[in-house]
């Protein structure tokens, strides 16, 4: 057996060419043409020739370049079918034609792409996940979203809890004695407490998830005011005058006008139910236990329209936070707590105190951007595939 071996003998040049080293880009010559892979490790290997290795000249993103090939393959322009190029030899490959930005851009872009695929692997991570429906998908990057696991934490973030004491001092300038401060905080022994006046309470079993070290919760009272609707008197209804929205305009997380909206004479005008820009409508009221607590998020203003009595807006005290909660208001955080707290044999009510103590889960305001940037393209993904 021994006798039927034979040997080989290869030059220093040849086991050279036939090298990988760490961060060498290789690309199939056959089979499936043009598939690429960066050599990511420690150790160098050696190939056959049916696969080319690709090392630059001076240093560039090559990573960019495995996504030059990948996009290659899926326009065509590599391909094992007649029309791109058949069988991927030595001099094909040297005659293809790839773009070089400066070594700068190459690097944004390569981020931009990864970022990109980053996204999408967020959506493909559980397999679980992937079998539930639509519905539930969203509802899960929800939950990821106000746990703080959508997007990276960063350190150098300004904690929630100085922007928090910042709009208290706000609001405390503009109250004066009417004013209660009131915040939650964690003590050293990992419990978490409020403090409500000169009053210190344990509520520890009131926190529903653990959240980032940079993160707070927060009353909803402390971000934002509840406004009840407007009372009339039906004999008042008119053709023309100030349009009052009621659970029927509700729909999708939006605000839908109707042919058969209410209309109500000048001397109902009260600028406080008016909807406003970033406000928050809720149903507030109805026979329907599906219904209650529903939201809609006022993306823009609808002038001469105020809410009806049994709705209510959150409205928030300071800017730039609304996107960050247009996202909870959307999750099943939200819904759990109005199931939890609404009674009623016919009629379901949410009173404003139901709204009011509501416990936020309260990011940095660098990081909400960022959470409702991310809710924002992978909801858009998952309209897409609807």
């Amino acid at each position: 057996m021994v006798e039927s071996l034979k040997e080989m003998y290869f030059t220093e040049s040849e086991i050279e060419k036939y090298t990988i080293r760490k961060g060498d880009l290789l690309v199939c010559e056959g089979g499936d043409i043009g598939r690429a892979a960066i050599w990511t490790f420690d150790y160098d290997m050696r190939i056959q020739n049916h696969i080319h290795k690709l090392r630059a000249y001076y240093p560039i993103e090559t990573k960019l370049y495995y996504y030059t090939f990948y996009y290659y393959k899926l326009i065509g322009k590599i391909s094992g079918n007649g029309i791109g190029i058949q069988g991927l030899s030595s001099n094909a490959l040297h005659n293809l034609i790839v773009p070089l930005p400066p070594i700068q851009e190459q690097t944004r872009i390569t981020a931009a792409v990864n970022k990109c695929f980053l996204t999408a692997d967020i959506i493909d991570e559980n397999e679980k996940i992937l079998q539930t429906d639509i519905e539930e998908l969203k509802f899960k990057i929800l939950e990821l979203a106000i746990q703080g696991k959508l997007v990276p934490q960063d350190e150098n973030d300004e904690p929630a809890s100085v922007l928090l004491e910042r709009i208290r001092d706000e609001r405390k300038t503009k109250l004066g004695k009417k004013y209660v401060e009131s915040y939650i905080y964690k003590g050293d022994d990992n419990c978490y407490y409020e403090k409500v006046g000169s009053t210190v309470k344990n509520i520890t079993d009131q926190i529903p998830f653990s959240i980032p070290q940079n993160w707070s919760f927060v009353r909803l009272k402390e971000l934002a005011k509840v406004v009840s609707g407007v009372s009339y008197d039906k004999r008042d209804i008119c053709n023309d005058g100030i349009r009052i929205i009621r659970g029927g305009n509700i729909s999708n997380l939006s605000i839908v006008l109707l042919p058969d909206d209410v209309f109500l004479p000048q001397k109902y005008c009260d600028n406080e139910k008016e909807v406003k820009t970033e406000d928050i409508v809720i149903v507030a009221s109805t026979g329907s236990k599906i219904a209650i607590g529903r939201p809609a998020f006022a993306d823009k203003s609808f002038p001469q329209t105020q809410i009806g009595a049994f709705l209510r807006i959150v409205r928030p005290y300071v800017p730039n936070v609304y996107q960050y909660l247009k996202c909870l208001f959307a999750s099943n955080y939200y819904r759990e707590h109005i199931s939890d707290l609404v009674h009623g044999n016919t009629i379901n009510n949410i009173k404003t105190e139901y709204l009011d103590e509501f416990i936020i889960p309260f990011p940095p305001i660098r990081e909400q951007k960022e959470i409702a940037n991310k809710v924002k393209i992978l909801m858009d993904i998952l309209k897409d595939g609807d």
